[in-house]
């Protein structure tokens, strides 16, 4: 499950700014390709297929102006987006359920590579994202006082979520693809937890403490080297440099 888009259109939303790209073409279709033809570091991904989202967001930011900033509107957008969100996947999956596909055939690894890094099939994530911070200008909204419990229900849906996934068949196929975007409305609903006061929220608390600050920080770096590094160790061991233990039993732990 990957939150990237939702969390990039929160922070895109509530800055006052938008990277700019010289040929988005390019890079949707680098998107596309990345979920076929390997390259030097997949984990790139998360770049070529938020750049459409990026370019396209002063239009989006337009768009959202518009919305009345009050509950009953944003609430039935955001919660529209989220439907929209998993919907190209769970079609998917129900269909070729009811016509009989076999376990691992429902989707496939490429069909899902496509749902989880093709632009277009993640803006909904990134729009929600934005959704989510335009509720957060509804007046008086964080002054209700039990939003960090709201929070704490959200983290613990995504874990069991996570723990209690079918675990047959896992690879990236069949019903692990409906997971890519299935937790975004408990994320957004986390995110708006933590803009509560630090001071009535355990949650937001919790959140600011230094080693997770910390790991925050610096994962998403770590997140975007871990597979140029693990190719340049595989080819080194491949040809068997002398120095170097040989083979590799199995993918290096940080590419997992």
């Amino acid at each position: 499950m990957s939150s990237a888009p939702f969390n990039q259109g929160v922070a895109t939303a509530t800055s006052h700014s938008h990277p700019s790209v010289a040929d988005p073409c390019c890079t949707l279709v680098r998107a596309g390709l990345d979920a076929i033809h390997p390259n030097p570091n997949p984990a790139g991904w998360t770049l070529s297929t938020l750049t459409l989202a990026w370019v396209a967001y002063p239009a989006f930011n337009a768009a959202f102006r518009r919305v009345p900033t009050r509950p009953a509107p944003l609430v039935g957008l955001m919660a529209l987006l989220s439907m929209a969100a998993i919907a190209p996947a769970l079609v998917l999956y129900l269909v070729r359920v009811s016509r009989g596909a076999a376990p691992g055939e429902v989707i496939t690894r490429y069909e899902s590579l496509y749902l989880y890094q093709f632009p277009p099939l993640r803006l909904c994530e990134f729009l929600l994202g934005m959704a989510s911070s335009q509720l957060l200008r509804v007046d008086g909204l964080m002054a209700w006082p039990h939003w960090q419990w709201v929070g704490w229900s959200s983290v613990s849906l995504i874990f069991l979520a996570s723990a209690f996934v079918p675990s047959e068949y896992l690879g990236r196929v069949d019903q692990e693809a409906v997971f890519i975007s299935a937790c975004a409305p408990a994320w957004a609903l986390v995110l708006i937890a933590v803009s509560a006061p630090a001071q009535a929220s355990s949650l937001v608390r919790a959140l600011r403490h230094p080693v997770i600050s910390s790991i925050g920080a610096y994962s998403f770096a770590v997140y975007l080297l871990q597979w140029a590094w693990y190719y340049a160790w595989y080819e080194t061991e491949s040809i068997n440099v002398i120095g170097i233990a040989p083979g590799i039993a199995g993918p290096s732990p940080l590419a997992l």
